[in-house]
């Protein structure tokens, strides 16, 4: 399974990694800029980054920054899914 237990997670740390998701899938960001941005020397991600995420793991994305009302990220994904709908 390509998941990510998230059980032992802190809220801070589950944040961080849904906006590594993003920031990789949406704003192109490469794995050496996103060490940097979190200035960590472990990353998360709620998906094997080594694989494509899935359609599913998007829409996760998605409903986790409903979820938090950030609604600008909502928008970008919610466009992304159209555009991989179209392909």
């Amino acid at each position: 399974m390509r998941r990510i237990d998230t059980s032992q997670m802190t809220s801070e740390e589950k944040h961080k990694m849904m906006v590594n998701a993003y920031m990789k899938e949406l704003e192109g960001e490469c794995l050496s800029d996103c060490y940097k941005r979190n200035r960590a020397v472990n990353i998360h991600y709620p998906y094997d980054p080594e694989y494509a995420p899935t359609a599913q793991d998007i829409e996760d994305l998605l409903q986790y920054f409903i979820g938090i009302e950030d609604y600008e990220r909502c928008a970008k994904i919610r466009d992304y899914l159209i555009k991989k709908k179209e392909q």
